[in-house]
C-alpha cells in the first residue's frame, strides 16, 4: 500500500501485511477519529438550524438549494478530511496500521534490533587470469576496476581494494563487490561475469567468476534503498517482543530467523519431546522457495548461543521437508461460453498453477482440494474431474516443518458441456 493511502477496512488491512499472517485479523475494526461526511454534514446544519431557532425564535430548514446549506456543506467536506487525516495519524502510530516512516519510528522503541535491516551489495568471487605476454612482473589491479555479466554493463561489479598479482602467479582471486544494492546481482552462475570494464588488457588475459553470486538484498522504495519492505519488518516487529526472553520462545526463534535474511518469509520452530534442549528450525523463503546452504548458515550464525538463543538449547537449521503432489485434472467448458474457450482455457490453467503457488507460500498448510475446485470453478471449469493413478486431490494434514509442493501440473480439456 502506498505511502498516505486511506486504511479503510480489513481488505486493505491485509494489505497492509501482504503474504504475511495477519495477527490482529480477528480483531474488531476501530476508528479514531469519525470522518464520515454525511454525518458531519448532518450535524453540522441540524446545529445551525438549532441555533438558529435559539436565536430568532423562528423554525429553519435549509433547502438542497440554500446557499448556506452549500457553504456547510463545503465546511463539512473540509472537516470530513481533516478528521480522515487524523484518524490516519493516530493508526499509524500502531504496529496494525502502520507502513513506511511510521514503522522505523515504531522500530526505534526497540533500540538496535528494532531498526529495519540494511541493504546490502552482492559479492562473488572473480579470478583474474595473467595475459601470457606478461609473466615475470607484479600487476597491479586498482580499487574500482570493473566487471560485468555477460550481456552489458547492468550487472557489474567493482574490485574493493587495490590488489597485486605477484610475479610467477598466474591468477588471483578478488572479492568483488556490486555497484548498487538489491537481490538482482545474486544467483550469477560460475563463468556469467566474465567481462572486464576500464582495465589495460594487455596485463590480464580474461577474468570470471568462480563461484555463485549471493548476499545483495534490497527494495528501492521510490526515494532509497531499504533492507527489507515494509510486510517483512512489520512481521519482525511483531514478533520482537519475545525476542528479549532469556528463556526459548517459539517467537523468540522466529524473530532472529527473519532477521537472517528479507527473503525468508514463514519459519517453523519446534522441539522434540523425546529429546529435550533441541530446537528444529526450517526457514521458507519468499515464493515458497527452499532455503540454500548460504541461507541456512546465516540463520545458524544468527542464532548465536553466546548473544541469542539459551547455552542449553540445541539448535538445527535445516530446510523444510517437501510434501509432493502431482496436480493433473480434467476440465470442461460450458457450451455458452464457447466463443470466450481460448482465454478460459488460459485463465483455468493459471488457476492451477496459481494454487500451486498458494500451496507452497506456507509451512504447514494441508493440501487442500476444496481451494483447488474454487480456483479453476471461478475460472471457468466445469465438471472436474481428478487423472492419474492417484485420483482426485485428498485433503492432505501437512505438518508444521514441511511444505506441499505440486511437482507436476497437467490440464487437459475434455471438451464442452450444456
Amino acid at each position: 500500500m502506498a505511502n498516505g493511502a486511506q486504511i479503510d477496512g480489513a481488505a486493505d488491512e491485509q494489505e497492509l501485511w501482504g503474504e504475511f499472517d495477519n495477527p490482529f485479523a480477528n480483531l474488531p475494526p476501530y476508528t479514531y477519529v469519525e470522518s464520515k461526511s454525511e454525518e458531519i454534514a448532518t450535524r453540522i446544519i441540524t446545529t445551525f438550524e438549532a441555533a438558529h431557532l435559539a436565536d430568532t425564535g423562528e423554525a429553519l430548514i435549509l433547502g438542497r438549494a440554500d446557499r448556506r446549506r452549500l457553504v456547510l456543506r463545503t465546511i463539512s467536506d473540509a472537516l470530513s478530511k481533516a478528521r480522515a487525516a487524523a484518524d490516519r495519524g493516530a493508526k499509524k502510530t500502531m504496529l496494525r496500521w502502520a507502513y513506511g516512516q511510521a514503522l522505523d519510528e515504531i522500530g526505534r522503541f526497540h533500540s538496535e534490533r528494532g531498526k529495519r535491516l540494511e541493504p546490502k551489495r552482492a559479492s562473488v568471487m572473480v579470478r583474474f587470469w595473467r595475459s601470457n605476454l606478461l609473466t615475470s612482473s607484479a600487476i597491479a589491479i586498482p580499487a574500482g576496476t570493473t566487471v560485468a555479466a555477460m550481456g552489458g554493463d547492468e550487472l557489474t561489479f567493482t574490485v574493493p581494494d587495490q590488489t597485486i598479482l605477484a610475479p610467477g602467479l598466474d591468477h588471483i582471486d578478488i572479492r568483488c563487490i556490486a555497484l548498487e544494492f538489491g537481490p538482482r546481482f545474486n544467483d550469477l552462475l560460475p563463468g556469467q561475469v566474465n567481462q572486464l570494464i576500464h582495465f589495460n588488457s594487455v596485463s590480464i588475459d580474461r577474468v570470471e567468476n568462480i563461484d555463485k553470486s549471493g548476499g545483495g538484498r534490497g527494495v528501492w522504495d521510490g526515494k532509497q534503498w531499504l533492507g527489507e519492505d515494509d510486510e517483512h519488518y512489520r512481521y519482525r516487529l511483531y514478533l520482537l517482543p519475545p525476542s528479549w526472553s532469556v528463556a526459548g520462545p517459539r517467537n523468540k526463534y522466529k524473530f532472529w530467523i527473519y532477521t537472517a535474511d528479507p527473503e525468508i518469509v514463514d519459519a517453523a520452530v519446534w522441539s522434540d519431546e523425546d529429546h529435550a534442549g533441541e530446537v528444529h528450525c526450517h526457514p521458507l523463503m519468499r515464493g515458497g522457495e527452499l532455503p540454500d546452504e548460504e541461507i541456512l548458515q546465516r540463520v545458524r550464525d544468527i542464532l548465536d548461543p553466546d548473544e541469542v538463543v539459551p547455552l542449553t538449547d540445541w539448535v538445527f537449521v535445516k530446510p523444510p521437508e517437501t510434501v509432493l503432489f502431482d496436480l493433473n485434472f480434467e476440465y470442461s467448458i460450458l457450451e455458452s461460453r464457447r466463443w470466450q474457450s481460448v482465454d478460459l482455457k488460459a485463465q483455468i490453467e493459471q488457476a492451477a498453477y496459481d494454487f500451486a503457488f498458494w500451496q507452497r507460500q506456507r509451512l504447514g498448510r494441508p493440501i487442500t482440494p476444496s481451494e483447488f475446485v474454487a480456483r479453476v470453478n471461478q475460472a471457468g471449469a466445469v465438471d472436474l474431474s481428478m487423472s492419474g493413478p492417484g485420483g482426485w486431490l485428498q485433503f492432505t494434514p501437512i505438518k508444521k516443518y514441511e511444505v506441499a509442493i505440486a511437482t507436476n501440473i497437467q490440464a487437459t480439456f475434455k471438451g464442452f458441456v450444456e
